[in-house]
């Protein structure tokens, strides 16, 4: 059974007898090149955002003076919306939850805060103002 399996590899390769051609792989691989950037500057034509200009506050002050005037008023006093979020962008209550998650409420910042804490009083040195012998 070896015998047969070694059979095909004792025929000798034979001589190619097709028409030889010459193969440039530095042509080739400037012309991927070419091809790839063209591509890039094609999609990025059509598939880019709009150029719309900036949003500021200056600019949202000056088009809707009452309105910037009252949600400033409203985050300042903390009724916005948005002030209530809760941690960790202010305390006005327990945090964002999303269905049983509850990231702020698992106290992460606590055991960050005691780690901290231990990891500075252990790293405090008592410096003596006379050489030790």
């Amino acid at each position: 059974m070896s015998a047969q399996r070694n059979k095909g590899a004792d025929i000798p390769a034979e001589e190619w007898k097709g028409p030889w051609r010459r193969y440039d792989i530095l042509k080739e691989g400037v012309v991927a090149i070419v091809v790839v950037a063209i591509l890039t500057v094609l999609m990025a034509g059509i598939f880019s955002s709009p150029d719309e200009p900036q949003l500021t506050f200056k600019a949202w002050a000056l088009s809707a003076p009452d309105n910037f005037y009252a949600t400033t008023v409203q985050e300042l006093a903390g009724t916005s919306e948005s002030a209530g979020y809760g941690p960790p962008y202010n305390t006005a209550s327990t945090g964002l939850s999303v269905g049983p998650l509850a990231p702020r409420s698992s106290g992460s910042a606590s055991r960050i805060r005691s780690t901290r804490a231990r990891t500075l009083s252990s790293s405090r040195c008592t410096h003596s103002s006379s050489p030790s012998p």
